[in-house]
């Protein structure tokens, strides 16, 4: 019986621990303020309902303990829809979804910080005040997104070209 509650104790110590590195996303409208009050950049990872490498992403990059760690030290994480029917605010200018003649739809913001370049998913990271630092389309495994995160949130984009930090990255 001993040995059943070490071993369940153990199990639990890691459930929790897995449990604790989870993303936390904020709303929309809650990040600005945020970022300001707290100092970090913003994480935006920006979907459509229908994408397939969206979804794959939730599954196998964002719940990646080392991700989740930085993303939760380092950045406001939000889940942005760029099909999305409700109006936003960002940067104190009104943003809402427009309808076009195809058929189709998309949100003035995404389209904003994407530069017209609807493709899913986009990662934007956004500096403490909401501008743009670099949006990067296309899904990444956890260990590229890592380096990704740290990159910007150690501000190395500043100094370092992306090949020397992916190189030389070693996680804390």
């Amino acid at each position: 019986m001993t040995h059943f509650k070490l071993f369940s104790s153990i199990f639990l110590l890691f459930t929790l621990a897995e449990l604790s590195a989870q993303v936390k996303w904020f709303p929309i409208q809650d990040a600005e303020k945020r970022a300001a009050t707290t100092g970090k950049k913003i994480m935006v990872k920006v979907y459509a309902n229908w994408c397939g490498w969206c979804k794959e992403m939730d599954k196998a990059t964002f719940p990646n303990k080392n991700v989740a760690k930085i993303l939760t030290e380092s950045y406001v994480s939000v889940q942005f829809n760029a099909e999305q029917k409700a109006a936003v605010t960002w940067g104190g200018v009104p943003y809402k979804r427009v309808e076009t003649k195809s058929n189709g739809h998309y949100h003035e913001l995404a389209a904003r910080w994407l530069n017209g370049n609807l493709t899913y998913p986009t990662i934007v990271f956004l500096d403490e005040n909401g501008q743009v630092i670099q949006a990067i389309s296309g899904y990444r495994r956890a260990a590229e997104f890592e380096k990704m995160a740290a990159y910007f949130a150690k501000d190395a984009y500043k100094t370092t070209s992306w090949d020397a930090f992916s190189a030389t990255y070693k996680r804390e």
